[in-house]
């Protein structure tokens, strides 16, 4: 309920860095060119939502949204996610294990035995 009041509010900037976000550019595509409507979903995680950051899901232009206790907190979230989430899915691997765990990074093995397969996932902020 918080989230257009939120979205209305940011500058300039802040939509450029909240389109990055969810759709993995800083620009939209020419309305012609462009038929995917942008998504709202909602967050299938237990828990406090206060304590989960935004998912966004570039592949799609949807963002999933917990729900938030207070439009202060959902501003808080979404701008710590678009401002420190700048890579996408796994073009950004730390070499640090801690930093991999910091921000929710598991390393799984495929089950052919192959290469790793790196997988972010959502981290809690408590």
């Amino acid at each position: 309920k918080f989230f257009w009041s939120v979205l209305e509010s940011f500058c300039n900037e802040e939509l450029q860095l909240f389109i990055r976000f969810v759709f993995g550019r800083s620009r939209l595509p020419d309305e012609d060119e462009f038929m995917m409507p942008f998504t709202l979903c909602s967050f299938p995680k237990s828990g406090s939502p206060d304590a989960y950051l935004p998912e966004s899901h570039t592949c799609f232009f949807s963002l999933s949204l917990p729900k938030y206790s207070s439009e202060h907190v959902l501003r808080e979230r979404l701008m710590y996610a678009m401002t420190t989430c700048r890579e996408i899915d796994a073009d950004f691997l730390p070499q640090n294990a801690s930093a991999q765990r910091r921000i929710g990074i598991e390393e799984e093995e495929e089950e052919d035995g192959g290469e790793d397969v790196c997988c972010i996932g959502q981290s809690s902020l408590l």
